[in-house]
């Protein structure tokens, strides 16, 4: 049966048009190195009877997972309330899923500038803001599996939630454990109208 290693989009844009004063772009979507049960699976949703059971999270693999070259403006003239925002991402990426462990969580130029008048907000507010680069090593995706599954059952029974502290606990096995081996962040720097912040 049919099975799919790697995907790429690229020049990603809203379906719909944006509104006046608004740009949305992305400039990739990958997926590389899915393993062959993963593979089958993402195989089997374009066939014309759509996914099947996804198969256990255990099972699923693959290299890098990212997202690269995200950028987004707001003009607020054009919408009817003053002020500019643009914001974008360099690359935020997952890589080597195995056994429920993500090796390497990566972000890396998200970035951006504002101005936001006066008769916005009360007080003007302009500034920069560049968050640097960020990796996570071994990331327990066991934490996301026990909530995302949560989550979804609990549009159908609220009660599903219960209980969601202790799976976490138990999937993590000490209350110690922050659900990742190490993390280093660098290069973050925050200017809002003369009040700074950097790492």
């Amino acid at each position: 049966k049919p099975v799919v290693t790697s995907i790429i989009l690229k020049g990603i844009t809203p379906e719909q048009a944006m509104p006046d004063g608004m740009k949305f772009n992305l400039s990739t979507i990958s997926i590389e190195g899915l393993n062959p049960v993963t593979g089958a699976f993402v195989a089997s949703s374009f066939a014309e009877g759509g996914p099947g059971s996804p198969p256990p999270f255990e099972q699923w693999g693959f290299s890098k997972v990212s997202i690269n070259g995200l950028t987004f403006t707001a003009d607020g003239g054009a919408l009817g309330a003053p002020g500019k925002v643009n914001v974008a991402l360099g690359e935020f990426s997952m890589s080597n899923l195995k056994d429920t462990l993500f090796g390497n969580t990566h972000l890396s130029g998200l970035k951006g500038d504002f101005d936001i008048p006066a008769e916005a907000m009360g007080m003007p507010v302009k500034g920069t803001f560049d968050f640097g680069t960020s990796d996570m090593k071994n990331l327990r995706g066991k934490l996301f599996e026990e909530a995302v599954m949560a989550g979804m059952a609990a549009a159908s029974d609220p009660a599903a939630m219960a209980g969601l502290n202790s799976k976490i606990m138990a999937s993590l096995g000490s209350p110690i454990d922050p659900g990742y081996d190490s993390f280093a962040w660098s290069g973050m720097n925050i200017d809002a109208s003369g009040a700074k912040l950097a790492i």
